[in-house]
């Protein structure tokens, strides 16, 4: 469940089958599907590509799908698990955003360019939800995360495309 501000705010959230509900202030609903999902998706919006619109992002049986806010798809990426956690939503500035995804089975984590693409040095090792920012003004961007064996791990990332 998310809240989009604007002009006209909605609450906007995924019914078990997939089907988005934008439950607006003044009582009405609006309801659409951009396909068949599981019971078990996850579901956010986010605006990945900077463009000012949400983007709507499903993970489903192991798969991160990607659709506009015109309702297109824009991909789909299979990670050939079908135990992912996320998606989480990063903003390095206004133009660049990426979508966080972990394996649980694996224990990978990966970050997602608007295209589906990888991002450089990915995917890392990790076994939990993950954190991005900056830990200084000079540091750059830092990605902490839990690992299997009790520890924290922090990465120095790199947002550049593979």
């Amino acid at each position: 469940m998310r809240l989009v501000p604007g002009s006209d705010p909605y609450i906007i959230c995924s019914a078990p089958d997939g089907t988005i509900q934008q439950l607006r202030f003044d009582g009405r609903v609006t309801r659409f599907s951009l396909g068949r999902f599981s019971g078990d998706h996850s579901f956010d919006i986010f605006d990945v590509d900077g463009d000012g619109f949400g983007e709507y992002i499903f993970i489903d049986k192991g798969i991160l799908y990607l659709y506009d806010h015109n309702k297109s798809e824009m991909f789909a990426r299979d990670f050939g698990s079908e135990d992912l956690g996320g998606p989480l939503n990063f903003v390095f500035s206004g133009t660049e955003r990426k979508i966080g995804v972990y394996d649980m089975k694996k224990k990978q984590i990966f970050l997602i360019g608007n295209s589906g693409e990888t991002m450089n040095g990915f995917p890392l090792k990790g076994a939990s939800m993950f954190s991005i920012g900056k830990l200084s003004e000079k540091s750059g961007w830092h990605l902490i995360v839990g690992g299997t064996d009790r520890f924290l791990y922090n990465y120095k990332i790199d947002k550049e495309i593979k």
